[in-house]
């Protein structure tokens, strides 16, 4: 039974002595890691975040870049489009209101014509005659009017 006892013993040992060198591991390295000067540390830090921070700057310059071509393509085939649009519609206007015109014109000038025609088929000197005629009418009611009423 003693050598059940000393293996017993030795397996103690070796947990106890296991667990020793991982404290001893331990403490040296928060040891070692406050031995580090924060200097440097701060120093490794702010090169890693200048590094990370101009990665991330042209990044994204180069997105921004990217996306503003993209936009300005864009807005040109945009702007030509509408142009494109804006001819077009003035175009058809243009050709429309000088139809319009034409044929306004033209209904004008065969007015003028009817008329023109109309007035010359017109006997001016039977005109003259009618109103010469209506002024004897007159002045002969008038004549009989005053006598009538003067008597």
């Amino acid at each position: 039974m003693v050598e059940g006892n000393w293996k017993g013993v030795l397996t103690l040992k070796k947990v106890v002595g296991i667990v020793l060198v991982f404290f001893v591991l331990l403490g040296s390295s928060t040891i070692y890691a406050s031995g580090l000067p924060r200097t440097s540390l701060s120093k490794w830090y702010d090169q890693s975040f200048q590094k990370e921070s101009e990665k991330f700057k042209e990044a994204t310059s180069i997105g921004v870049k990217e996306v503003l071509k993209e936009m300005n393509g864009f807005l040109t085939e945009s702007k030509e489009s509408f142009a494109s649009i804006i001819s077009d519609l003035l175009e058809g206007q243009v050709k429309e209101i000088n139809s319009r015109i034409g044929a306004r014109s033209n209904d004008i000038k065969i007015r003028i014509d009817e008329t023109v025609t109309e007035l010359e088929k017109v006997s001016f000197d039977e005109y003259v005659d009618k109103v010469e005629i209506e002024e004897d009418v007159r002045q002969d009611i008038e004549e009989i009017l005053a006598n009538v009423l003067s008597h």
